[in-house]
């Protein structure tokens, strides 16, 4: 009796361990049935492991599907080699039909997600992720994990800040520059060009000159630029490009500058994602000057030959003077046509006289300095003639009348 008493005793204590092992075994698939389905990423050394429902998969290919048949991924944070995280653009057919706003709004997403603007945190992948679900409609995946609403916040903050492509205008400065606001133009190489941004502050870029300086409202070398405009000096004959980089973009990795990768989730090749078209602004200026010649004209007949005993406005010479530098720029002589040489690489914003100092044969030298300004040209000129005109030389003498008789002509 007592022996049947212990051989239930111990069946009974079986049981109970065989249920509490049942209960443990089932464990990680009670939430099977859950209204939507729960992904929780998790870091392990080596690979990503997957958790849904409680089962753990560790393949970039168990993915699992939205409520719209499009598969969705945990975001794999290995770097340099940069996994995007939704399956969506796994699916290069997918990803060709977004549009460029979408693409470029989920890389930027994808971008702070993974903490190339310096901060890299677990709870920034999530929350890139949690993000990039969201703006695709992503109705029935959850996640269990901490709140993501502060950094979501964040890198909403940082993605408009992208949206803000920089509008930059060249003004005119002190009347000496060609008018007009444009991306690419013709400047005078000795006035620090001004360049205006209009739709906000250029804090969040990196201004880079080419061939040019960065200079203050007076022409002096300056370090960083300050608020919204700059001024920038370009030597004469310089193609100077100044171009206008994203701080919040700054990155070197495998994938080149401003441009996300990420590896297919069917043969886990490297596709290059494309470039977000929000990093950057260009102006490209060519300091041209402008450029003098001369043409001659006699005084009386308004005409690009001599008159009389002249025989040639060749030989002619005149001295092109600065008189901003007070220094001699060239001569400018002129041939037999009336027209002279061409002097090249003048500024807008210098005044300038002309001399003459050799007058053609049979006419007066011209002793007047006259004055040339290029800034008062049309935005469209870069180039003037001057009309330059000479008397020519007279002789005086008399005439006298004589009469042999009353029936002859007068003799002069």
């Amino acid at each position: 009796m007592k022996i049947e008493m212990i051989k239930k005793q111990i069946q009974n204590l079986i049981l109970r361990i065989m249920s509490v092992f049942m209960v443990f075994t089932l464990i990680p698939y009670l939430h099977v049935h859950a209204e939507s389905t729960t992904i929780t990423c998790t870091n392990v050394p080596g690979r990503q492991v997957y958790y849904v429902d409680g089962i753990a998969y560790d393949t970039p290919e168990s993915h699992f599907l939205r409520a719209d048949g499009i598969p969705a991924y945990c975001i794999q944070p290995k770097i340099p080699e940069i996994y995007h995280p939704i399956g969506y653009v796994g699916e290069d057919p997918g990803w060709t039909k977004m549009s460029e706003l979408d693409q470029n709004i989920m890389l930027a997403y994808a971008f702070f997600g993974y903490g190339f603007d310096g901060e890299r945190t677990d709870e920034r992948y999530l929350a890139a992720q949690d993000l990039i679900w969201e703006y695709l409609g992503t109705t029935n995946i959850r996640r269990a994990t901490i709140d993501t609403t502060q950094k979501k916040n964040e890198i909403r903050s940082l993605v408009e800040q992208l949206r803000t492509m920089p509008n930059l205008q060249i003004v005119e400065y002190n009347h000496n520059v060609k008018e007009g606001s444009f991306f690419t133009g013709e400047i005078d190489g000795n006035v620090p060009i001004h360049v205006m941004n209009t739709n906000g502050n250029l804090g969040n870029f990196d201004v880079v000159i080419e061939n040019g300086t960065l200079v203050d409202i007076n022409g002096n070398p300056v370090s960083a630029v300050m608020g919204n405009d700059f001024y920038v000096k370009v030597a004469m004959g310089q193609h100077a490009k100044i171009r206008l980089i994203n701080k919040l973009l700054s990155r070197n990795d495998e994938g080149g500058e401003n441009q996300i990768i990420y590896r297919s989730s069917i043969n886990q090749d490297v596709i290059k994602a494309g470039k977000l078209h929000v990093d950057s602004a260009e102006i490209n200026l060519h300091a041209v000057g402008t450029s003098l010649n001369l043409i001659k004209h006699d005084i009386d007949t308004n005409l690009q030959q001599p008159q009389g005993a002249a025989e040639s406005f060749e030989g002619t010479s005149y001295e092109l003077f600065d008189e901003t530098t007070q220094t001699t720029v060239g001569m400018l002589n002129v041939d037999e046509s009336g027209v002279s040489n061409t002097i090249d690489g003048l500024y807008y914003s210098h005044q300038y006289t002309v001399k003459e100092i050799t007058a053609p044969k049979g006419y007066k030298l011209d002793t007047e300095k006259k004055t040339v300004i290029f800034n008062q040209l049309p935005s469209d000129t870069n180039h003037i003639s001057l009309d330059v005109m000479d008397d020519v030389i007279t002789g005086k003498f008399r005439i006298h009348k004589l009469f042999v008789d009353k029936h002859q002509s007068a003799l002069a």
